[in-house]
């Protein structure tokens, strides 16, 4: 295992083109063509310029006071 300077494990979870998941089984992002990241458990992006356009999970959990 790795660790990064703050002693939290970096978990390097790929897939065959290089795409990065929080998860092992590689279900928790999707990546849209040329690698693009789409969507996230905590936000969605526009598939054209990747801009945020919805971080509602976010805001809600906020509110709720809890983290992910």
């Amino acid at each position: 295992m790795q660790y990064n300077e703050l002693g939290q494990e970096i978990k390097n979870n790929v897939d065959d083109v290089g795409n990065l998941y929080e998860t092992k089984e590689k279900a928790d992002r999707v990546y849209g063509a040329g690698s693009r990241l789409l969507e996230t458990r905590e936000a969605t992006f526009a598939s054209t310029k990747g801009r945020l356009i919805d971080r509602q999970a976010i805001i809600d959990n906020a509110k709720k006071g809890c983290r992910k």
